[in-house]
């Protein structure tokens, strides 16, 4: 087995390796590294020298978090317009937005629901839908 290679005080991406542990995961060392935003979490040398982004996990979950943040303001996702972000949060955290629909009514929706295009309308589009079938 090859000598281990010293990795304290080495830096990848944002985590700086502090320690060594007595720890192995999948025949590997482990090392107690600290990120940037100054947490400490334990990474296996095997996980640190693989390509992608280091972190404890604050870089995705900032990833995530500003995601969830688009600006959608004046923007048109079928009759709805986007008026404004609310405090609101819907399941999984995503930004419940005030909209405005061509009909003129106002409802609230979850960003996700108008990025992919689920909702449309305040639920009129249905409505008139319905109308024409029963002629």
């Amino acid at each position: 087995m090859p000598p281990l290679k010293n990795l304290i005080g080495q830096k990848f991406d944002m985590l700086t390796v502090i320690d060594i542990t007595d720890k192995r995961q999948q025949g590997s060392v482990v090392w107690e590294c600290q990120c940037d935003c100054g947490n400490i979490c334990e990474r296996s040398g095997t996980v640190l020298h693989r390509k992608g982004h280091h972190s404890c996990g604050c870089w995705n979950r900032k990833q995530v978090t500003n995601l969830k943040k688009k600006d959608l303001s004046g923007e048109r996702f079928g009759k709805l317009i986007a008026l404004e972000a609310t405090e609101k949060r819907a399941s999984g955290g995503c930004v419940v937005w005030k909209c405005e629909c061509d009909c003129g009514n106002i409802v609230y929706i979850p960003s996700n629901s108008l990025t992919t295009r689920n909702t449309q309308s305040c639920g009129c589009i249905n409505y008139s839908i319905g109308e024409k079938n029963i002629d």
